[in-house]
């Protein structure tokens, strides 16, 4: 169409200029077909705009720091941006109270909130894990999240037992010239009778591309009874401890998940016990 209109534009601006006699109606109609070239370019542009900008995006390994993105002004970071996006230098949302997908439940009485799950966050089995916004009994705050631990059946193990949990969607940027500890609170409750139930953690470490070099876990005990917030720090990286950031170190990302032991006997599919997980932390010491 745009080819067309400028055939005709320049045809009728050559004639015009050719016979030096610049008329009323030839003013006219290169007018109207000048506006309507400008609408029609418009209009390719708007439309090919999203395509440009997706393209950039994508070409991109990974996005810039948002150095302006603090803990305290998190909450009011706008939904259209993804946290995949961007490369911070602490947990977003930590505490688990911004929720993701929320929308308003009638039934079983008033109406109230519910929400997918914590925004910055995804669910590392699904089917196990459990994000509680508002539903009390956190830690801090009114929101948490959860992981069961279960037994199930399988057609080649027989027996096979899986963890739920939550990992961090975007990635935190480190120093490796400092140490980091990395910190939680957890609880457990519905533990069936001969099993063990662990709060397990681990740190996925990344180069500046995104590419991962390794992964640090830790499995620490309760030390307590069901239904009892502990304070777990199980792990600490960088000069002078445990570990040693590797080599080309820039990146990390948190997973926290509910692991341990079955009881003996039978494979009788099931829950074993339930994970609770709130406030984590990773900062330099």
């Amino acid at each position: 169409m745009i080819g067309i209109e400028l055939t005709t534009f320049f045809t009728i601006l050559t004639k015009t200029m050719g016979s030096g006699n610049l008329g009323l109606n030839s003013v006219i109609r290169m007018f109207k077909l000048t506006r309507r070239l400008t609408i029609i370019s418009l209009i390719v542009i708007l439309l090919t705009f999203p395509v440009i900008v997706g393209a950039a995006e994508d070409s991109s390994p990974l996005p810039q720091v948002e150095n302006e993105i603090t803990e305290t002004s998190e909450s009011s970071l706008p939904s259209s941006v993804s946290i995949r996006s961007l490369l911070l230098r602490f947990v977003f949302n930590r505490s688990f109270e911004i929720p993701e997908g929320l929308k308003v439940v009638r039934g079983g009485g008033r109406p109230h909130l519910v929400a997918e799950k914590p925004r910055g966050w995804e669910a590392l089995n699904p089917a196990n894990s459990a994000y509680h916004f508002r539903e009390g009994g956190a830690h801090q705050g009114r929101s948490f999240v959860s992981g069961d631990f279960v037994k199930i059946e399988d057609p080649i193990f027989e027996c096979t037992l899986n963890s739920g949990g939550w990992q961090q969607e975007g990635m935190i940027r480190i120093d490796p010239t400092k140490t980091y500890q990395l910190g939680y609170w957890a609880s457990y409750h519905d533990l069936l009778p001969g099993a063990v139930v662990i709060p397990a953690s681990q740190i996925a470490i990344y180069n500046s591309q995104g590419g991962q070099i390794t992964g640090i876990g830790r499995a620490p005990s309760f030390s307590g009874g069901e239904n009892n917030w502990e304070q777990f720090s199980p792990l600490t990286i960088g000069p002078g401890s445990e570990f040693e950031w590797p080599e080309n170190a820039a990146l990390v990302k948190i997973g926290l998940f509910a692991t341990g032991f079955a009881p003996s006997g039978d494979c009788e599919p099931g829950k074993i016990a339930t994970v609770d997980f709130d406030d984590v932390s990773f900062r330099p010491q």
